[in-house]
């Protein structure tokens, strides 16, 4: 026998662990430090039970690619080496993940992850940004987002890196 919900009403608490890192345009961490930062990672390789862990989760960064060639090219060597290094420190909870979405502009860049057993749960995912540093649309300054719906949730996650002084 199948049973068959269609309340759209389920009381369900999101569980997520959502961190932001101004990197200064340094390499990635160790993996002993990034796993630190994020605080769920078993210290050992031993199983985690899936449950305990975050449904989501949101990292965003700023400043990880300072260098000059960054505001001509559009490349994705800083955001792919920083993805490396949050995969790689996760042991064995990364195959407990899916990427949702990730975007970077210049020097900002946020990365969206679903636990597996919820991800089917999630849908219209959609990534921006926008650029309002140099001249008021270079992507030194401004936001990258992630939108997305969890069951019946909608739910914005933005990474800024704004201006120091309101006169910028």
């Amino acid at each position: 026998m199948h049973a068959c919900v269609t309340s759209s009403h389920i009381d369900h608490k999101i569980t997520a662990f959502i961190g932001t890192w101004n990197v200064n345009g340094r390499a990635p961490a160790s993996s002993l430090a990034l796993a630190s930062w994020l605080g769920f990672i078993p210290k050992d390789s031993g199983q985690t039970a899936l449950a305990s862990l975050p449904e989501l989760l949101v990292l965003g960064f700023q400043e990880l690619d300072v260098r000059a060639e960054a505001f001509v090219y559009n490349n994705a060597v800083k955001d792919v080496e920083w993805t490396d290094a949050i995969e790689g420190c996760m042991g064995s909870t990364q195959h407990a993940y899916r990427k949702l979405a990730s975007k970077q502009l210049i020097g900002m860049f946020i990365m969206v992850y679903a636990r597996m057993d919820v991800a089917e749960l999630v849908s219209d995912v959609q990534a921006t940004s926008v650029g309002c540093g140099i001249m008021g649309m270079v992507g030194n300054k401004g936001a990258v987002a992630v939108r997305a719906v969890y069951m019946d949730t909608p739910l914005c996650f933005v990474c800024s890196h704004l201006a120091h002084d309101a006169t910028q």
